[in-house]
């Protein structure tokens, strides 16, 4: 389970605990310089995340791989973006499905998104904001780290995506261009919250919210684990 910009593990309970009552094994991560995790880590909204989540999912595979036989991935905003990040790594094929909550398309494009809304700053502005991010967190390349480059790779068979429909950070048509640019062996749905803001759909409608993760992760499982059985 992948938290967002700015939190850590224990935001992301809300939307994700009860899926341990419906018979999963739930772990949590904080990112880099989040939560208990050494505040000198350079968060950068995916590039290290990413890496990040590897890590997690090494020592799930060596020291729990009892609980580890099949994997799902749940990730809000830029967990979102490091689990699509994994997904397209080679160890992405470890991965039979995966939740994706408001990840953004492209890093430079969510950036100038973030001048516009909060400082009310045109587009054009935004570049020494990037320039300054670009050398604090040295030597990522966030575009390259984006859903942009990593969607065409993914590994993963199932994805589930959810947007908001009032989400000005990270709009639908950025979980509509991911669907586009995923390989066709990646199955995906979207979910179009009403009303909601960003990352904010499990908030606006959460017994929807448990019904659809858990039933899409139950029946993934279900699924995968009838084929190996075969």
């Amino acid at each position: 389970c992948c938290h967002g910009w700015g939190t850590n593990s224990g935001d992301i309970l809300p939307a994700t605990w009860y899926l341990a009552q419906q018979g999963f094994n739930l772990f949590y991560l904080d990112f880099r310089g989040c939560g208990a995790s050494p505040r000198r880590g350079r968060c950068s909204l995916g590039y290290y995340e990413t890496e990040d989540l590897v890590a997690a999912l090494r020592y799930l595979k060596t020291r729990r791989s009892a609980q580890a036989q099949w994997l799902g991935v749940y990730g809000l905003s830029m967990g979102g973006v490091a689990a699509l990040g994994l997904g397209a790594r080679e160890e992405g094929r470890e991965i039979q499905a995966m939740v994706v909550e408001a990840s953004y398309l492209s890093f430079r494009r969510v950036l100038e998104r973030y001048i516009s809304f909060y400082f009310h700053l045109p587009k054009l502005l935004a570049w020494p904001f990037l320039a300054a991010l670009y050398y604090r967190t040295r030597p990522a390349d966030h575009e390259a780290a984006s859903p942009l480059a990593m969607a065409p790779r993914s590994r993963v068979p199932r994805i589930f995506f959810l947007y908001g429909e009032n989400d000005r950070m990270v709009p639908p048509s950025d979980a509509q261009e991911i669907r586009r640019l995923l390989p066709a062996a990646s199955r995906s749905e979207l979910w179009i919250c009403p009303d909601a803001a960003h990352a904010q759909c499990f908030n606006s409608h959460p017994e929807f919210y448990r019904e659809h993760l858990g039933n899409f992760f139950r029946n993934a499982s279900e699924k995968n684990f009838v084929k190996r059985e075969a």
